[in-house]
């Protein structure tokens, strides 16, 4: 799902896109890229977000000049889905705390807006630092 979600939907509306001028924006997570190395158990799951970063490197190529496709890499970020959860145990983010939610969003209105006109193929990690250890 992490990866053929992307390209189905891809595949679906870049005829849109390409008339359009339009800009496409893949969510992986820092779990995915090459330098991070989580844990023994994560491996389905970052190889797959490993697949969404390498599909959104290769649109971009492909489809430059006429669509824009850049990947955000978030790390751990406090949403509902981690209710009642104890978050100390991820104290080695050299920030010293995990995501908020809007922190992410930010980030990810940034690549989709014009101020973001020039930049492509980018794979931009939302962490506080995690993915550089």
């Amino acid at each position: 799902t992490n990866a053929k979600a992307a390209m189905d939907m891809t595949a679906a509306f870049l005829p849109l896109l390409q008339e359009s001028k339009g800009v496409i924006l893949n969510t992986a997570s820092i779990g995915g890229l090459p330098y991070h190395i989580a844990g023994s158990k994560t491996y389905l799951y970052a190889s797959s977000k490993a697949a969404l970063i390498q599909f959104t490197k290769l649109c971009a190529l492909n489809f430059a000049p006429d669509v824009r496709v850049n990947c955000l890499a978030p790390g751990i970020t406090d949403t509902p889905i981690y209710t009642n959860r104890d978050f100390s145990r991820f104290s080695g983010i050299p920030m010293g705390r995990v995501a908020d939610a809007l922190e992410v969003a930010r980030a990810a209105l940034f690549l989709v807006s014009d101020e973001a006109s020039y930049i492509t193929g980018a794979v931009l990690p939302v962490d506080g630092g995690a993915s550089l250890k």
